[in-house]
């Protein structure tokens, strides 16, 4: 009988208790090990990953988001970011007496929402800002969402983005320490990373000249394409951390800002060629 292993043992010894999502944990360390001696990484885990893959990435040093409806199941294990775009009243209030890390924010409502909510509490709340870089990622316009019309963040180019920042530094109850953007997913190209990365250091630039405000943390998010298809090249990992921190590190010196600490989301890219679905074939037609 012919048998599958990942990557020691037979995938039949785990039984018919399927569909299962099947990990190699020693891929994903592996895969992690090679970012965080460069950047720190932000994941987030959906709720079919489990306590356990939770742990392991605790292990790895991964500094963890997720959605706020997720938030309460690991609550007691770590404080985290909060990456959801809906978040309700109840949930910022749990997330703020919980102690929660960063919220990302993407829109006024938010913003102002947030700021209410924190002043009722008596706390202040570190605020993490989603900027629409205008980059074209070079993928599927599904998996796109740097560009101007996407629904996610504040755009650079109207001049949204400008003003969003502005009234977060007029409110009492918020701290605009970071600025966020992502570009799309399953990117094999490295220059709209890297444009992306100036874009966003430029606009770190306008806002401590203007402002007089100095961003901390900068959050260049991921989408780093891995192989589903013969055809896929991904591109290595620090081809991609070279070059863009030549480019955080120049930009930081052109606009006489201190080099911002990074964060990036390398997701699909750390565990989507580490892991199959397992199924039991029923019929067969």
């Amino acid at each position: 009988q012919k048998q599958t292993y990942i990557p020691v043992f037979p995938l039949t010894s785990i039984g018919r208790n399927n569909p299962a999502f099947i990990f190699c944990t020693s891929n994903i360390l592996r895969n992690a090990s090679g970012i965080i001696e460069s950047a720190e990484i932000i994941y987030g885990f959906p709720l079919k990953n489990g306590s356990s893959s939770f742990e392991m990435f605790c292990d790895a040093s991964i500094r963890d988001s997720l959605p706020a409806e997720q938030y309460s199941l690991i609550m007691l294990t770590v404080v985290p970011s909060i990456f959801s775009r809906n978040k309700t009243a109840a949930e910022i209030e749990f997330a703020l007496n919980a102690g929660v890390g960063t919220f990302v924010v993407d829109n006024l409502y938010e913003l102002e929402l947030l700021n209410e909510i924190a002043g009722k509490l008596g706390k202040k709340a570190k605020i993490s800002f989603r900027i629409k870089p205008g980059v074209d990622a070079h993928t599927h316009n599904f998996i796109r969402t740097g560009q101007i019309d996407s629904k996610f963040g504040f755009a650079l180019e109207t001049g949204e983005a400008f003003e969003a920042v502005k009234k977060a530094l007029k409110y009492e109850n918020v701290n605009l320490a970071e600025l966020h953007c992502h570009i799309g997913s399953q990117i094999f190209d490295i220059d709209p990373f890297v444009t992306a990365a100036e874009i966003m250091m430029d606009f770190i630039g306008k806002i401590k000249d203007e402002l007089g405000v100095t961003i901390s943390n900068l959050n260049l998010g991921g989408g780093f394409g891995i192989m589903y298809v013969n055809s896929d090249e991904p591109v290595p990992y620090e081809n991609y951390m070279e070059k863009v921190s030549v480019a955080v590190k120049a930009k930081a010196a052109e606009h006489n800002v201190p080099v911002p600490y990074i964060f990036i989301e390398p997701g699909r890219s750390i565990v989507g060629e580490a892991g199959i679905t397992l199924y039991t074939v029923g019929g067969i037609k």
